[in-house]
Order: C-alpha cells, then structure tokens, then sequence
C-alpha cells in the first residue's frame, strides 16, 4: 500500500490541505508524517482516531476499496463520536481483516494465535 495513496485519501475525506492540519487532528506531531512517510504505512492509531473522528473506514483508507465510511457509505456519518471502548470493539474486526488481507506474514502470526 503506497503511503501517498492513503495519505491523498485522508485529505480528500477529511477536506484538510495542509500537514500541520493533518497532525492536528491525528494528534500527532509533524515528524510522524515523515516517520510515516518512510515506512510506507499508515500507523494503526492514525485509523483509529480517523474511524473515531470521522467515521472513515480502515480498510478505504489503506487500499482505496470498499465503501468510504464504516456506515457502508460514500457520506460522512452526521455523529461517529464514539467511546474509546466502541471504537476499538468496532474496529478491531475491521483493522483483522485488513491486516490479514495487507500483511501475509502477521496474518499467518494472528492465524496461529487465533487457533492456539
């Protein structure tokens, strides 16, 4: 999954322009943008906080599939303020299946895990 891809993704589905607008609502500093940018990947609690703020899907972030919004939509959800302990119950399905479908290497560890 190419970093720039996601990345343009998030700007267009949140109507942010600027990095420091990124990072201010990722809660993150500037740096990591770069870190990120390295590595190729979009960090786990960067969906976590878009799902919680914005109600974006993981899965159309990282690979540009799938509906836009967890709703199953193209629209923003008007209210995906959600409690820490609703985000992470919804989106850990969600973030097990793109990881499994994104990463074959954890996907055999979490395989194993799961059946052990």
């Amino acid at each position: 999954m190419p970093f720039q891809d996601a990345y343009e993704r998030i700007l267009q589905a949140t109507g942010l322009r600027t990095q420091s607008e990124v990072t201010a609502l990722l809660g993150v500093k500037q740096s990591s943008i770069s870190d990120a940018k390295q590595r190729k990947h979009i960090p786990d609690p960067w969906l976590m906080t878009l799902f919680s703020k914005k109600g974006l899907n993981p899965i159309w972030i990282r690979t540009g599939e799938g509906p836009q919004y967890v709703a199953g939509t193209d629209a923003q959800p008007e209210a995906p303020l959600l409690s820490e302990q609703q985000v992470t119950s919804r989106l850990e399905p969600i973030l097990r299946v793109a990881l499994l479908g994104v990463i074959p290497q954890l996907a055999d560890e979490l395989r194993q895990k799961m059946n052990a």
